[in-house]
């Protein structure tokens, strides 16, 4: 019993031991000791608004926020981020919820590393951050298709943000597992979260009146208690707003401060103002500059923010990066799509560093806080790598043979597709049945003929004959020349999804492929020439007779498909309506030369006939007479009797490549 008892005791210690370690574990991951202050201890309202004031519980509270986005950010990373942002004199962090990364194909979530949207939220719990949460489910933030899920493009019939039978379903299964990890977290029951918005400038967009009514149920029906907002820009304000969601603005410039004081409680009259997106800096597209904002306009403006008695949150306080192909789109005159970084120009750069902005802002909100304000940590070290040169790769041209092989050193391998017509990026029978959300699609074919390919590629298609690059389609450049082949040869394009459209109404539209109406047509070079004599059978032997005979002289242009136009002369007994035919005359004759042509490259044919390379001999013939009725017929006919037109389709060497033909 002795040894027994000896034994035992030290057991005990660490049992009890392990016990204390995983309590102050579990305490420090929910942040109790460092949210809740005495009197917060028993919550019972949560942020709610009395007149021009939001209210905590029984105080007054302001709403100093900023914006960090746990995806843009290596996880390793969010405690320095969100440290910095508490030294800065914020307290409230927001973030939006990326539908299209959490569920990257239907019915399968993914809440890991960079994703883990519970630990985030708890973090800034346990730093001292309340949290705003904008789940969306559209969220904008320069993101590939707002964050909404490409695999809904799989419907051709897809309405999305509207309340379409087909997404509504796709958001309510989603927000099914979305919502039981966020109602945990919500202020009321112990956490950090004291407001949700619903979706994200809808009035910008506003394609179904019952559609944001919709969200704030399903948000709602979910388990979602705390203060409920909306965010527009100006454009959209009046058209966001729903009833019992309170209204919030987006803005950068001073010269929009007076819809704090107007328009917004025009909209809601009295209300809190809140400013949800003050931007800090702005996104960049590729080919365009780095934007900047000047610090002191930023300073100028946030303190005119709160001189106007208004919350505010700065967009983006961290911006980041992103990651992958995760970056979104703008397609208003133009296609642009966003770079890798999402630094912003942001209050803090995307390593993490401090700016002037940053300084300036800290000694703002250090002066109106009402106390000292934590000291900002120190910088991350950073490291500098020597260049990566690899001595062994495998091309894309060598790699396409092991397609239909399993690799030893792989998890998977893909086979190709194959079809009648290209298949969309989204609809590839891929990813159990989800098709591809990001990156490339290599198409080929087999064609046996030169000419001109034509079409739109959604983004951006570069063109091979075999394995020869020969340019690249895009939406700016939707014609390129394939040269001269011998024979059956492989016309492949590589189509790069550079990012959807993130912002507009053109978001239904962002299938990323070669477009059904591309197509590759075979070039004939053909002059043109009216000429004065209609009774001329042939044309004139030379050049010099030609510019003699011709009422203007011809020009070279490539003909692809022309339309013949037959008269039929039956009553005076004529094949066409000449001179012959009495009352009928001639308008104008065309006569052409048609030639095949070894180079399509070559801007028309040489101006010597002598020195056309023909791949077939060329051969004149009149290709079209245009008749025009004078009079009664001979015989005493009227004149309304007039001649049918037969109209046959003369059509040159067309292939059609990727689609059937429509004649």
């Amino acid at each position: 019993m002795t040894t027994w008892r000896i034994l035992r005791r030290p057991c005990r210690a660490f049992g009890l031991l392990l016990l204390v370690i995983l309590s102050v574990l579990v305490l420090r991951r929910l942040g109790w000791r460092s949210l809740i202050s005495p009197w917060l201890r028993h919550r019972r309202v949560g942020l709610h608004t009395n007149g021009q004031n939001f209210m905590l519980e029984d105080s007054t509270f302001w709403i100093f926020g900023g914006s960090v986005h746990y995806f843009r950010v290596p996880k390793a990373y969010w405690w320095d981020r969100l440290l910095k942002m508490k030294a800065c004199g914020l307290n409230t962090l927001t973030t939006y919820v990326p539908w299209n990364l959490h569920e990257p194909q239907r019915g399968k979530f993914d809440f890991s590393g960079n994703l883990d949207l519970e630990a985030f939220v708890l973090m800034a719990a346990e730093i001292g951050l309340w949290v705003i949460l904008r789940p969306g489910p559209y969220i904008c933030s320069e993101i590939d298709l707002g964050g909404l899920p490409s695999w809904l493009l799989q419907d051709s019939d897809m309405r999305l943000r509207t309340t379409y039978k087909g997404f509504t379903e796709a958001v309510d299964l989603y927000f099914d597992h979305l919502m039981s990890r966020v109602v945990p977290l919500q202020y009321k029951h112990g956490g950090p979260i004291i407001a949700v918005q619903v979706e994200n400038e809808y009035g910008s967009y506003n394609k179904d009146p019952a559609y944001m009514p919709y969200i704030k149920k399903a948000l709602e029906d979910r388990g979602i208690v705390e203060l409920l907002l909306t965010s527009d820009n100006k454009d959209g304000l009046s058209k966001g707003v729903i009833h019992g969601v309170l209204a919030t603005i987006n803005l950068q410039s001073q010269h929009e401060l007076q819809l704090l004081t107007t328009f917004l409680s025009s909209v809601q009259r009295v209300q809190p103002k809140m400013v949800m997106e003050y931007w800090t800096g702005w996104f960049d597209s590729w080919g365009g500059p780095h934007n900047i904002l000047d610090s002191s306009e930023v300073l100028q403006t946030v303190s005119a923010i709160i001189d106007a008695g208004s919350s505010i949150n700065l967009y983006m306080f961290h911006g980041g990066t992103n990651f992958g192909f995760i970056n979104g789109a703008m397609h208003f005159h133009e296609y642009k799509s966003d770079v890798t970084s999402y630094d912003y120009d942001a209050v803090l750069t995307e390593a993490g560093d401090y700016t002037d902005k940053y300084n300036k802002l800290r000694e703002f909100f250090g002066s109106i806080s009402g106390g000292p304000l934590p000291p900002p940590p120190g910088l991350l070290p950073k490291t500098v790598y020597e260049p990566v040169r690899p001595t062994l790769y495998l091309s894309l041209w060598d790699a396409l043979q092991y397609m239909e092989e399993p690799c030893p050193v792989c998890l998977f391998y893909i086979q190709p597709v194959n079809s009648e017509k290209p298949v969309n990026m989204e609809n590839l029978p891929i990813n159990n049945g989800n098709g591809q959300s990001f990156g490339y699609i290599l198409y080929e074919t087999t064609i046996d003929s030169s000419g001109v390919l034509s079409g739109l590629v959604r983004d951006r298609g570069q063109v091979f004959v075999n394995t020869v690059s020969v340019g690249f389609l895009d939406y700016k450049r939707r014609k390129i020349s394939i040269p001269l082949i011998q024979g059956y040869t492989i016309l492949r394009i590589l189509v790069e999804n550079c990012g959807r459209v993130n912002y507009g109404d053109n978001i239904d539209d962002q299938r990323k492929a070669p477009q059904q109406a591309m197509r590759l047509i075979a070039v004939r070079w053909v002059m043109e020439a009216h000429w004065r004599e209609v009774e001329s059978q042939k044309p004139i032997g030379g050049r010099r007779d030609m510019e003699n005979h011709c009422s203007e002289l011809g020009s070279w242009m490539p003909l692809t498909v022309r339309w013949v136009m037959k008269a039929l002369c039956s009553e005076v007994g004529c094949r066409a309506p000449l001179e012959s035919c009495g009352l009928w005359r001639s308008i104008a004759v065309r006569w052409v030369l048609e030639a095949h042509w070894r180079e399509v490259g070559h801007g028309g044919p040489q101006r010597e006939v002598e020195s056309w390379r023909l791949t077939g001999g060329g051969s004149w013939r009149l290709i079209g007479v245009r008749c025009c009725y004078e009079g009664p017929l001979e015989g005493g006919r009227s004149g309304s009797e007039k001649p049918t037109w037969d109209q046959t389709s003369y059509m040159l060497a067309l292939l059609c490549v990727f689609s059937t033909c429509p004649w």
